[in-house]
């Protein structure tokens, strides 16, 4: 589970850096989309927090793990978002991120 979670927070900390390099290259750095950006943030925790909470009240072990990887994924798309119009991104990485926010969203 500590893994999980650490793997969310790195995936978190890169969206913010990345969303901030982007906002500063197309010159569209406001603090009220930044605030926005790190409240949501505050909300996947609490998702996080609900998930291992409901593991540990009903004797499961997969609600806390399944947010977190759902966060994970949401958060990787975010980060390609972040960047693809400077950098170049592996076409085999976009294709799994599609496939894994499709699967997610049904």
């Amino acid at each position: 589970n500590q893994r999980y979670i650490l793997v969310l927070l790195v995936f978190m900390v890169l969206d913010i850096i990345t969303g901030v390099i982007k906002a500063i290259l197309t010159k569209e750095l406001k603090s009220s989309v930044f605030r926005e950006g790190l409240l949501k943030k505050v909300l996947e925790v609490v998702i996080v927090i609900l998930g291992f909470a409901l593991d540990w009240a009903s004797s499961l072990s997969y609600i806390g793990a399944g947010c977190v990887i759902a966060l994970v994924l949401m958060e990787a798309w975010s980060i390609i978002e972040n960047i693809e119009d400077y950098v170049p991104i592996p076409q085999v990485l976009k294709d799994f991120l599609d496939k894994a926010k499709q699967t997610n969203n049904n």
